[in-house]
């Protein structure tokens, strides 16, 4: 199952699968995410995606300090980047790069990074950078876009690594910096 929390400007998503659960972005507000987890009574989580690390993905994440056996990141980019990382390896949190080629499975889900690619050097921080995730389980297929824009939303499709999904978590909050090209596809 999916569930979007409401944590105001920003995404929050979390994907159960079993008695397993992972956490693609935070949002800002800790309490509100911390809300959303009350709701759907989750207290731990296999693995932590952090898109990219503008603060409506990143910066409730200190709501799961402590919580959180694995996490996907992006490049460290700035004081924030650095302090989400330390806190959450020091609350031993299993921290690692998120990029095109990782793959893993949570429950009887198979999760793969398809974004962002190495072939792609101008586009691997930031919005552009976003980590983009796939989820496959039985019955149903997702596509986790963070905040990626036209061009590297362009630059995904033309690398021809996709496939049609059944849910689509639109791109940068469902902003005008869309390619209708990959929404066609998928």
């Amino acid at each position: 199952s999916i569930a979007n929390c409401d944590v105001g400007q920003g995404d929050a998503f979390f994907v159960r699968s079993g008695n397993h659960v992972a956490l693609i972005d935070a949002g800002r507000y800790p309490a509100l995410l911390s809300s959303c987890m009350e709701k759907l009574h989750i207290t731990t989580i296999d693995l932590l995606v952090l898109t990219h690390y503008d603060a409506d993905h990143v910066a409730g994440v200190t709501a799961v300090y402590g919580k959180v056996a694995r996490a996907l990141v992006g490049p460290i980019e700035d004081a924030r980047g650095e302090k989400i990382v330390a806190e959450l390896s020091r609350a031993g949190t299993q921290v690692e790069r998120g990029v095109r080629g990782l793959t893993g499975t949570l429950g009887d889900s198979n999760w793969d990074v398809v974004w962002p690619a190495p072939s792609h050097p101008q586009m691997q921080s930031g919005n552009p950078g976003s980590i983009v995730l796939r989820w496959r389980t039985p019955g149903l297929s997702a596509l986790f876009l963070g905040d990626l824009g036209e061009a590297a939303q362009q630059a995904l499709l033309e690398d021809r690594i996709l496939d049609s999904v059944d849910v689509v978590k639109v791109a940068h909050h469902g902003s005008a910096d869309q390619s209708a090209k990959l929404y066609e596809f998928l």
